[in-house]
């Protein structure tokens, strides 16, 4: 299956958060849109992925607090990328 076959049936909808924003807003947008993660995007390009992972990461070091956490602190940093024609099983 190709992975634009998959996007098709997910959906084109791109939900994505400034690197600078709160940790705080980037759970309630997950949390309004019921996903599990957001797009990290940094003047027009893909700089990270945010997920629930690093949010509970986040609140296990930090004594279950992410008050005043940015996004770019605990996001994945450039995450690998692939074009949609490639083949996935």
């Amino acid at each position: 299956m190709q992975l634009r076959r998959i996007l098709g049936i997910k959906g084109d909808l791109l939900v994505t958060i400034a690197s600078e924003g709160m940790v705080s807003d980037a759970v309630n947008i997950m949390s309004e849109r019921d996903i599990g993660s957001l797009v990290v995007m940094s003047q027009g390009s893909m700089v990270g992925m945010l997920t629930f992972r690093e949010v509970l990461q986040a609140l296990h070091h930090r004594n279950g607090s992410i008050q005043g956490l940015r996004v770019d602190a605990i996001m994945v940093k450039n995450p690998r990328t692939m074009a949609s024609e490639v083949e996935v099983d």
